[in-house]
């Protein structure tokens, strides 16, 4: 059984770890494949669903599953599939927490309940019960109980926020229920359960540990908010281990402090065998486990309570005394043969990493999330940060080791260099053969505005000429025509490309370049601009936020001609391949857009084929994404795998919502919309 929360996958995406503790949209992935959506939507796709939701493997709705019924009445924030303690199979039921009081329209007891396979509510689960009383925080954990030889007893843990069941006022906030639904007065009998001196406290997640031989020790980790258990303070805030009984393990952790803000998850941790180490990770908002700075909202400890220090020892990732930090790029890193080396670079916003000065806005890590001081040993990096890159690609489309570097900056490592755009060693020193004695450009080339290399028309690969998107208008001291130029491959401007005056807006802005490639998989020598754009170009009239242009840099005017263009910024551009890896002449665009040729579109992603022309077709009559000022689509990729290139595509942004489905912030589609599990791939 896989159990993965939405905002998990963002935070793999974005470092944005702070977003997963209050998420309340989950995904589970059961043993047969069904996928369930618990939450508090009240739609999707447009079908009226309450809290709970069956999902088909192309991401629509299960009609079959709880037809026609509406689920619950309030918010649904827990779900565990149950398994029989004689064999562990699936019994084909789920159990649902949360805070409702009615599922189906028919009164249930207050926020746990069981349902079977077709999704109808199972009246003999806690029949003639109460259920749970104070669950207004949500925020419920579920856990099948382990037996000591590796079976199920049938039994649920259960952690939450509440402060009784079945009208009984013990153990708040966590306890073990019997498999008829009805409460285990055996646990934790004497005990009043979780505190933490305030009105909020709750249980996150209980599970039955597993010791270093893969089996059941019998005991619980518990984590969540809490700085008291049966009415004593404890040293290990927010995480201890329970005894078979439900009583505190004074033993666990007995040393030490716990975390200085909630733990939100526990998750068993395996070794590339995927065989159990003993050891678990833990997830939450912190930044101190036992006293010791960790890595922020992620650490591993081991089966007592201590600091994995072979993961990241003592890391707090990216911080910054004078900056918000941020990362906006991390590339792993490849060898000019093309093969991984293991480690990773780190690009953004940040001059601290791991509570060490680093330099500024570009480092190196380790497989194991150590920074490794050997890429640009000893420097201070970029000044004003703020920094992007780009891997630069040798004529046989291989790595050459050095990286082009775009961001605010001025010098770099102490040193002077052409502003807002140089070239680094694959060390991270400067590479002063680039753009020599040049000044550089006239304006910032920030974190999502791309440089992408030219690419020859007839063997598809990089001729060395670069292009570079942003808020410019001279380079080198030069005048360039506004927001786009190409630089030759030792850095000095390609005085061939745009001899005009560019777009016309002062403050434009070119956030995407993408090369239009033809039937025969090779660029044609076209590229479509995506931005913040004026609609004229070179004094020529064009579509807002999205253009066309040729090899020398001209406007082509025949890409939706007369057309008026999106409503609003175009953020990225991708143009679509079929699933045997050809192109074809087709195109997603993306950003807080909701109009196109001044005809209302579903917000955020419209798909339009090369001429400009729209697709009424792609997702017709939906809502797409929510979008306004703050709230956006930024970027699309497409799926490559092993295997080849997949019809399905990654979404990411700023946004809750697509086709009225709780999304945050990243969602997968097929290239008809139809949602699909998220992947990543392995990229190109």
């Amino acid at each position: 059984m896989i159990q993965v929360s939405i905002m998990e996958v963002l935070e793999l995406m974005d470092s944005l770890i702070s977003s997963i503790f209050y998420s309340k949209e989950t995904l589970l992935v059961n043993y047969t494949g069904n996928l369930y959506a618990i939450g508090s939507f009240s739609k999707y796709n447009g079908t009226t669903k309450y809290g709970v939701l069956r999902i088909l493997s192309d991401g629509t709705l299960d009609p079959a599953w709880n037809a026609s019924q509406v689920g619950t009445n309030g918010f649904t924030y827990g779900i565990l599939e149950e398994v029989n303690s004689v064999n562990g199979l699936p019994t084909g039921n789920i159990i649902l927490g949360g805070r409702f009081q009615t599922y189906n329209g028919a009164t249930v007891p207050d926020s746990l309940i069981r349902i079977d396979s077709t999704g109808a509510w199972d009246a003999s689960f806690n029949n003639g019960g109460d259920g749970a009383w104070g669950m207004s925080g949500g925020y419920v954990g579920l856990s099948n109980e382990l037996t000591m030889d590796g079976g199920y007893s049938g039994k649920i843990l259960y952690g939450g926020f509440f402060q009784s069941y079945n009208g009984v006022y013990n153990s708040e906030n966590v306890f073990r229920l019997n498999s008829d639904g009805t409460y285990d007065s055996s646990f934790n009998s004497a005990g009043s359960g979780l505190d933490d001196g305030s009105t909020y406290p709750r249980g996150r997640k209980i599970i039955s540990e597993i010791g270093t031989d893969g089996a059941p020790t019998g005991k619980y980790l518990l984590s969540g908010r809490f700085r008291k258990y049966n009415g004593s303070a404890i040293s290990t805030e927010n995480f201890v281990r329970l005894l078979s009984n439900g009583t505190l393990d004074s033993s666990f952790n007995s040393c030490c402090t716990g975390t200085n803000g909630e733990v939100a998850d526990i998750i068993y941790h395996r070794d590339a065998s995927g065989n159990y180490t003993g050891k678990h990770w833990i997830i939450g908002n912190f930044s101190v486990l036992n006293g010791t700075k960790s890595t922020v909202g992620l650490v591993i400890v081991d089966n007592a309570g201590n600091i994995d220090t072979n993961f990241n020892t003592g890391g707090v990732g990216s911080g910054s005394t004078t900056l918000t930090p941020r990362i906006n790029k991390v590339i792993r890193e490849r060898l000019p043969s093309g093969d991984y080396t293991g480690k990773y670079l780190v690009f953004g916003n940040f001059t601290h990493y791991n509570g060490d000065d680093v330099p500024d806005g570009a480092i190196r890590l380790n497989a194991d999330g150590s920074w490794d001081n050997t890429f640009n040993s000893d420097q201070v990096g970029a000044t004003l940060k703020d920094l992007n890159a780009i891997e630069e690609l040798g004529v046989d489309d291989k790595p050459t080791g050095k990286l082009f570097l775009m961001g605010s900056f001025t010098a770099y490592n102490g040193q002077d260099v052409p502003d807002y755009f140089a070239r680094i060693n694959n060390d991270g020193s400067w590479d002063s053969t680039f753009n020599s004695s040049g000044s550089g450009f006239s304006g910032s080339i920030g974190a999502i505005h791309v440089a992408k290399m030219d690419r020859d028309t007839a063997t598809g690969l990089p001729n060395g000429k670069i292009l570079v998107g942003g808020q410019i208008d001279k380079y080198n001291g030069g005048s360039v025509g506004k927001h786009i130029a190409r630089l030759n491959s030792d850095g000095s401007l390609d005085s061939s490309f745009n001899t005009g005056t560019g777009f016309s807006g002062l403050n434009d802005d070119v956030y995407a370049i993408t090369l239009e490639y033809g039937s025969n998989n090779l660029p044609t020598g076209n590229y479509f601009i995506a931005g913040d754009l004026s609609p004229s170009y070179n004094s020529t009239a064009c579509p807002n936020n999205i253009a066309k242009l040729a090899n020398d840099g001209s406007l082509i005017t025949s890409f939706n001609t007369s057309g008026t263009g999106t409503d609003g910024f175009t953020y990225d551009i991708l143009q679509i391949r079929n699933t045997s890896g050809d192109y074809t002449d087709s195109l997603f665009v993306v950003g807080n857009l909701s109009s196109y040729n001044s005809t209302s579109v579903p917000s955020g992603v419209i798909k339009i084929n090369k001429n400009g022309v729209i697709d009424t077709g792609f997702n017709s009559g939906k809502s797409g994404i929510k979008v306004n000022s703050t709230l956006i689509a930024t970027k699309i990729e497409q799926v490559v795998t092993s295997s080849g290139v997949k019809d399905q595509f990654n979404v990411y942004g700023n946004f809750p919502l697509f086709n009225d489905s709780v999304r945050p912030s990243v969602f997968s589609m097929d290239s008809n919309a139809q949602m699909n599990e998220f992947y990543f791939g392995n990229g190109e």
